[in-house]
């Protein structure tokens, strides 16, 4: 986690945090520990894990990421919240901000969870967006793992989000579509900015469908035989 509350009951950035002082967990209010480096981002983490609202383990890729969302939406001058706890749902989004949960998925999740908290945006009036880390590029093939994150907007038909943590923008994966047996299409957009990622929405930007050509029809058929 970014944030935790000190001693005084003040809420402290990791970044801005003092070796040697106490903190506590917001959620369970548990004692958390600091953990700093040259190597890390700042970040606090429980004692003993034994806290049902913060998971444990974020990657170096998913506390950069929260905070570039921070970054961007800030800049638009939004007062996004980060790590706020929905207690009508039991869930934390990555970043809440106005009616809009944000989450930055970087690890495994299974179907049934990820469904469960994106109904559980739905059931209270939250719109909510999935960002994906590098775990979930595609690559040749749609997998569970990655299609069940995909949406559809009427300018840009199916879709994905990506954030590039090391290069600092979001890039969007639209149009996707996939053929039986043949490797999935779609076309990419980079964007630096919250600003840039909506104005991009905005634009119409669905494509023809591709058509099959003669010999991907009959490497269709060969693999489907």
């Amino acid at each position: 986690m970014i944030y935790a509350k000190d001693e005084k009951n003040n809420i402290v950035e990791a970044n801005m945090a003092k070796k040697g002082r106490k903190y506590y967990c917001s959620g369970c209010h548990g004692q958390v520990i600091l953990r700093c480096g040259k190597l890390r981002v700042s970040h606090f983490a429980h004692k003993k894990h034994a806290c049902d609202i913060f998971s444990e383990g974020e990657t170096s890729e998913h506390l950069r990421g929260k905070k570039l969302l921070m970054t961007w939406l800030r800049k638009e001058g939004k007062d996004p919240q980060i790590e706020a706890y929905l207690t009508s749902l039991h869930q934390r989004p990555d970043i809440l901000c106005n009616n809009k949960a944000f989450e930055f998925q970087c690890s495994p999740i299974s179907v049934e969870r990820m469904s469960e908290r994106s109904k559980g945006y739905i059931s209270e009036g939250y719109d909510f967006f999935w960002f994906l880390g590098k775990r979930h590029l595609i690559k040749k093939r749609l997998t569970q793992q990655i299609a069940q994150f995909i949406r559809w907007h009427k300018n840009l038909g199916f879709y994905l989000i990506y954030i590039n943590v090391e290069q600092r923008n979001m890039e969007v994966y639209y149009h996707i579509q996939q053929a039986d047996f043949l490797p999935v299409r779609f076309y990419r957009k980079k964007v630096n900015s919250w600003k840039e990622l909506q104005d991009f929405f905005k634009q119409n930007r669905i494509k023809n469908y591709n058509l099959l050509s003669i010999s991907e029809r009959k490497r269709q058929k060969k693999l489907f035989l």
